[in-house]
C-alpha cells in the first residue's frame, strides 16, 4: 500500500557536514528522517546500510530529533543518501536534490494485477519487490508500477494487444497485406514475426519466454513524467550498481520505463 504524501520538508539554510545547521532546519530534517525510517519499517522498504549510525544501525535510541546536528543525523543524511547518490556528502541545501526527495518522499502505488512471483522465479519475488520498494519513493508524482513478473502467457497478451490495438492502424499502413498474413500465423512463428515487426516501429518487446520480467528481472513503471522516471532511476542505479542494471533501463513507446535489476 502506498504511504501518504506529506508537506514539504523546508529549510531556509543547509544542514549536515559543514552547514550553518540552523535548529529550526535540523529538526525539520531530522523529524523527516524519522517519518521516513517509520514509513520504510511499516511498508518493507530495505534501509541502507554501510557503518553510519544512522537510520538503520542506532534503534530506538535516536528517535527524538533534538535540534543539533550530531554524528547521529549527519548518519541519517548520508544512509538516505546513500540510496541515490554514489557518494553521500551528508550535506542537505535548500531547494538541492537531497531536500527534493526528502519533501517528495513516498510510497507510489502499484496496479492491482502486478505478480511478484511465479514458477520461474527461484525465490518468493523478494528481491524484485524490494528493488520497487527501493525506487518507488524517490520517483515522480504519479509514478505506479504497472508490472513486474509476466509469464508466457502474459506476454503472449501484451505481444497480441500491440498488434491488434496500440499499434494496428500504424502497422496495417506499413505492411498492408503481409499484416494478415502474420495475424493469420499461429505459435511460436506468430509471435516472432509480431515482435519484428513492433520492434521495427520502435516498440521494445520480448518474445515469450525470454522476457526478463519472466525471470522476475524486470518492472515497468507508468505514469507521468517519464523523462523524470528516468533521471530519478539512473541516480539510484549507479548508487546501487549491484541491484539495477542500468543497461537495460528503457523508455518504451507505450509510455512505460522499463528497470530490470541483476
Amino acid at each position: 500500500m502506498a504511504s501518504v504524501a506529506v508537506a514539504p520538508c523546508n529549510i531556509l539554510f543547509a544542514v549536515g557536514v559543514g552547514a550553518p545547521n540552523k535548529p529550526q532546519d535540523v529538526t525539520a530534517v531530522q523529524q523527516r528522517l524519522q517519518y521516513i525510517r517509520d514509513q520504510s519499517k511499516m511498508n518493507g522498504v530495505p534501509l541502507r546500510r554501510f557503518g553510519y549510525a544512522g537510520l538503520g544501525g542506532r534503534g530506538e535510541i535516536s528517535r527524538i530529533p533534538n535540534g543539533k546536528c550530531d554524528e547521529i543525523t549527519v548518519g541519517w543524511i548520508k544512509e538516505f543518501q546513500s540510496h541515490f547518490l554514489k557518494e553521500p556528502d551528508g550535506s542537505i541545501s535548500p531547494g538541492g536534490t537531497t531536500n527534493k526527495f526528502l519533501s517528495n518522499w513516498f510510497l507510489k502505488d502499484i496496479q492491482g494485477d502486478v505478480k511478484w512471483t511465479g514458477p520461474q522465479i527461484q525465490s518468493d519475488g523478494t528481491q524484485l519487490k524490494a528493488a520497487w520498494l527501493t525506487l518507488s519513493p524517490l520517483l515522480p508524482k504519479g509514478s505506479i508500477c504497472k508490472s513486474a513478473y509476466r509469464d508466457a502467457d502474459d506476454q503472449r497478451a501484451i505481444i497480441d494487444n500491440f498488434w491488434s490495438h496500440t499499434y494496428a492502424t500504424q502497422l496495417k499502413g506499413k505492411l498492408g497485406s503481409r499484416y494478415d498474413q502474420i495475424g493469420a500465423l499461429t505459435g511460436d512463428a506468430r509471435y516472432r514475426a509480431m515482435v519484428t515487426e513492433l520492434k521495427a516501429i520502435g516498440q521494445a518487446v520480448a518474445l515469450p519466454g525470454v522476457s526478463r520480467h519472466q525471470f522476475g528481472k524486470a518492472i515497468d513503471i507508468g505514469g507521468p513524467p517519464d523523462a523524470e522516471q528516468i533521471r530519478v532511476a539512473t541516480m539510484v542505479g549507479k548508487a546501487q550498481p549491484s541491484v539495477f542494471n542500468l543497461k537495460q533501463l528503457l523508455l518504451e513507446r507505450n509510455g512505460c520505463v522499463h528497470v530490470e535489476i541483476f
